[in-house]
């Protein structure tokens, strides 16, 4: 088995599998050469030796694409995403390790790649078909719904030079979806598209998972979580994770704030003051308001959308500098009652508790609801509500923090809830203590049928129209 290779045959071992692609220890190293009469003595004496530094792009990865699965590949810029992904593309060869794909195998990996810029688009349009095996004919059948797709018009038959970025990412993403691919490669490229193709990509991409497979790779969270059904995470060319979507999410979230928080002198921690503390809770009262129609929004039982609950998780992970202590969290209603259930439509409060283990200036508290996949349904915190308020906490007392929300309307699922305190500004801040997973709560019934969430209608009519006389 050859890095290169790729195979059709029903022998091949990702075939016998139901398996689209086998990555098995592929590396990528670099030979930097300090100077270019090095690299040029190199490639002539085979037995030269220069002084050079080498960089390892990638190290060992090995994961497997199932056929049907989409597989999304996050990590910051340098973590090798790229190099992967030209290594299976095979635009390079790897150092180590070896892959095999079985079918055909599309790829978009960066604006322009491929295209000639004097040549119109039509002309790019057949060459970047022809690459992929597509017959002259072939290609002149497809062109009508390469065109109609990419919607750049009359432009097809202009030079590429002259169209813009957007343009671009149209008729290059138009061609791969037209000529059958087994497996797609995804680079960011699809992030300069404009919303309205960008949508059009995602459903595409949607209905695509139901006969191939796909590689993705994107900084948008929100996308991996709604696309993917397993993450790759590579930083510095390491594989550092590699399952369910949510799971791998979080921890990269995680680390991302622990290397921002290391280079952050830490505060001296200070004792708490325990005559400051006041326990901030009563009692946990059962509170279930769906089972009383006078509490519905729309009136009708059917129309319930009836979540419950779970208690808040003291062990959940999470990350942070210490300088605080989230210690509890809850839904309230408007007596400050926690909830045992909740009914979508209707105003609730989510509250947590923290206690402050040092002083702490430019408070920031906040939250994420997300679903079972990591998709954020919705988030607030109080610099995007009172941003001109610089907010406070002293050390060694205990804080409650309330959000007033309206709860939408949910699909049947199970969410989560993160919670967080910081300090800083938006753009830059310290963690001091985010909670995962602080709650969970399942919707069991109600109406929403398409998309992920919904929101009470102040009303619906329906009038006729007067005819003019």
């Amino acid at each position: 088995m050859t890095p290169a290779s790729r195979s059709n045959s029903v022998h091949d071992p990702c075939a016998a599998a139901g398996t689209a692609l086998v990555v098995s220890g592929i590396g990528k190293r670099y030979t930097l050469y300090g100077k270019p009469t090095q690299r040029l003595l190199s490639y002539l004496l085979p037995g030269y030796r220069a002084n050079c530094e080498t960089f390892t792009a990638l190290e060992e990865v090995s994961f497997e694409l199932k056929r049907g699965e989409t597989l999304g590949i996050i990590g910051r810029n340098g973590a090798g995403k790229s190099t992967l992904l030209q290594i299976v593309a095979g635009i390079l060869q790897p150092s180590s390790g070896s892959y095999v794909c079985n079918g055909r195998v599309a790829t978009l990996l960066e604006l322009g790649a491929g295209f000639n810029p004097d040549f119109t688009g039509r002309e790019n349009a057949r060459l970047n078909a022809a690459t992929y095996g597509l017959s002259p004919s072939e290609t002149e059948a497809k062109m009508p719904k390469i065109i109609e797709f990419s919607g750049i018009g009359d432009f097809i038959d202009q030079p590429v030079r002259v169209y813009s970025s957007g343009m671009f990412v149209r008729l290059a993403f138009s061609v791969i979806v037209h000529v059958d691919p087994d497996i797609l490669i995804i680079d960011e490229a699809l992030a300069v598209g404009d919303v309205l193709f960008s949508q059009k990509c995602m459903r595409y991409l949607e209905d695509f998972k139901r006969r191939g497979s796909v590689l993705f790779v994107s900084h948008d969270a929100g996308a991996v979580s709604r696309l993917c059904d397993r993450v790759l995470w590579l930083d510095k060319g390491r594989q550092m994770g590699l399952g369910e979507p949510s799971a791998i999410l979080d921890s990269y979230l995680e680390h991302i704030y622990s290397e921002q928080q290391a280079l952050v002198p830490k505060a001296p921690v200070v004792q708490e003051d325990e005559s400051h503390i006041e326990d901030p809770e009563p009692e946990f009262e059962e509170f279930e308001p769906w089972f009383d129609a006078r509490e519905s929004v729309s009136g009708s039982p059917a129309m319930y959308n009836a979540m419950v609950v779970h208690r808040f998780d003291e062990s959940a992970s999470g990350f942070g500098d210490g300088a605080a202590t989230i210690t509890d969290a809850c839904f309230i209603d408007r007596q400050g009652r926690k909830l045992s259930g909740i009914l979508g439509g209707t105003p609730i409060a989510l509250r947590f508790t923290f206690v402050a283990h040092r002083d702490l200036e430019r408070l920031i508290v906040g939250f994420l609801i997300k679903d079972r996949l990591g998709q954020v349904i919705l988030g607030d915190n109080n610099l995007v509500i009172h941003y001109d308020e610089m907010m406070t906490a002293e050390a060694g007392r205990t804080y409650n923090v309330s959000f007033g929300i309206t709860m939408p309307y949910l699909a049947l699922s199970e969410y989560i809830v993160s919670v967080s305190v910081a300090s800083g500004t938006q753009s830059e801040h310290v963690q001091h203590c985010w909670l995962h997973d602080a709650l969970v709560f399942r919707a069991e019934k109600g109406p929403v049928v398409h998309g992920i969430m919904g929101i009470p209608l102040a009303f619906c009519q329906i009038t006729p129209v007067q005819d003019a006389p």
